[in-house]
Parts: structure tokens; sequence; C-alpha cells
């Protein structure tokens, strides 16, 4: 009967610890924020580029390309941005493209249509 009794409280142990399993949500790809893109400018250097926001994690296929890709998950809602960082051949920032204006304050979710609009710095 001891054993039974052992038996059955370690099993009710055993499920009340498995109910309480914590799932930690890691951030994907680059973590960008809407601060250090804004002072992205004509004529930094690649170097300067990667100060500010870190080394891409993808390689371009094109050349003289960086391509950053944030993924937030909010309320099991996954938001992401692309942000392509274009450089001249001389290594300077010419221009960038970023998909959707971040937001992470709130986490505020875009909808597909904001994705649609692209925020483009010529």
């Amino acid at each position: 009967m001891k054993k039974l009794t052992s038996f059955l409280l370690s099993g009710c142990l055993a499920m009340l610890l498995a109910g309480c399993a914590y799932h930690v949500k890691v951030p994907q790809g680059n973590v960008l924020s809407q601060a250090a893109i804004n002072q992205l400018k004509p004529g930094l250097t690649e170097y300067q580029v990667e100060y500010l926001l870190g080394s891409p994690l993808i390689n371009s296929l094109q050349p003289n390309t960086f391509d950053y890709i944030d993924v937030v998950d909010k309320d099991n809602v996954q938001t992401a941005h692309l942000l392509v960082i274009n450089f001249g051949t001389n290594g300077e920032l010419i221009n960038y493209t970023l998909s959707a204006p971040i937001n992470k304050p709130g986490f505020a979710v875009e909808g597909p249509e904001a994705a649609l609009n692209s925020v483009t710095n010529n």
C-alpha cells in the first residue's frame, strides 16, 4: 500500500510540474529599433552601419548590400520587418528600404497592407 501511495503521489507531482512548463520566446533575426534606423544617413561606411545595427544575420545575394530581418512575436502573431541597405562601390551608404515602420514600445502589429507600403529613404 505504501508503494502504491508513493507511486500515485509521484505521478500527481509529475503532472503538476508538466503543466508549469514555461516557454521562452526567442527573438528571431536582428533586433532593430526605429531610433537606430533614424541614424542611418548617406555616406556612412559599412563599419559604421554595423556599429549602429549589428552584423546582418543573412548574407545578401547582391553585392554591396546588407539585409536585416527583425521578427516580432506578440500574442502568437508574427510581424517581420525587412531592412535592405545599399552601399556604393566605395563602401558608403547610398540608400535603404524598410518594409514598415518599427513600433516596438507597444509592439504594435501591422497588418499585411503595412508591409506593402514600403518606406524608402533615397
